[in-house]
């Protein structure tokens, strides 16, 4: 196979209607979509595509197969379709399939509204050397950065994407409900939180922790929990974090594991 020029699409969520899109304004033909609906997902062309719910339906001949369902799904999906095209995953944390194919990780958040453009998206490539340059090339056809990765490596780029956003984000969200709750403005947390960012895009984090956590000042850490008991939902969170920090920073290197 020279490239990847037609495919069949299994999900319709955001990475399904995302990716898609972004392959389709890119002149991939999408011959096939299967959801559980048999529905064609919002914002992509029909052009005479086998509409199925039955992955075990998608034609043979098509050259990929794009499984974007959930990563609980991934597994039994791929055991039901058809030998012969190349099978291609977007998670970061699932291993690579089995068949003939790879793993192609967006490596950003994808909204329900994103409006995808040509080289939207920084990808990592996970795959076999028999079908690197195939994989190479279809993914350049949407990304913005390829970064061919082994399983291992994507799968702990995986987790500390989690870390650095996910888990942030969160920690944002609580920060802002905080400031709901007692009317407090969140324009005042603005310049200390663009702060923690610069050092974040700097990755020097770790040298510039701060806070009661980190200093182990018991009477600051006495009132925030008493403060907490009004917000009982956040103190197991707080509580992991302040233990987290302070075995991250004063525990001894050699006793790290």
């Amino acid at each position: 196979m020279i490239a990847i020029q037609t495919v069949a699409l299994i999900g319709k969520g955001n990475v399904a209607r995302a990716l898609g899109r972004a392959w389709q304004n890119s002149g991939i033909n999408i011959a096939a979509y299967c959801n559980r609906t048999a529905e064609l997902p919002e914002g992509l062309e029909h052009q005479d595509a086998l509409l199925t719910s039955d992955p075990s339906k998608i034609p043979s001949d098509v050259d990929a197969i794009l499984v974007a369902v959930s990563d609980d799904a991934i597994n039994d999906v791929i055991q039901q379709l058809p030998s012969g095209p190349l099978v291609i995953h977007f998670s970061g944390c699932m291993p690579n399939p089995l068949q003939e194919g790879g793993v192609l990780w967006p490596i950003q958040s994808i909204a329900p509204d994103a409006e995808p453009t040509s080289n939207s998206y920084p990808i990592a490539l996970s795959c076999s050397s028999s079908v690197r340059n195939v994989l190479h090339k279809f993914a350049q056809l949407i990304a913005s950065e390829l970064h061919e990765l082994s399983e291992k490596e994507r799968q702990t780029a995986h987790l500390t994407a989690v870390f650095a956003a996910n888990f942030t984000n969160h920690c944002f969200a609580i920060a802002q409900e905080l400031c709901k709750r007692a009317s407090l403005s969140w324009d005042l947390f603005q310049p200390i939180a663009e702060h923690i960012a610069s050092q974040g895009f700097a990755g020097t984090s770790k040298h510039h922790q701060t806070g009661p956590a980190m200093r182990q000042d018991h009477s600051a850490l006495d009132a925030h929990q008493k403060l907490l008991k009004e917000h009982p939902e956040f103190e197991s969170l707080y509580q992991a974090l302040t233990q987290s920090i302070q075995s991250f920073h004063h525990t001894p290197e050699k006793l790290k594991p």
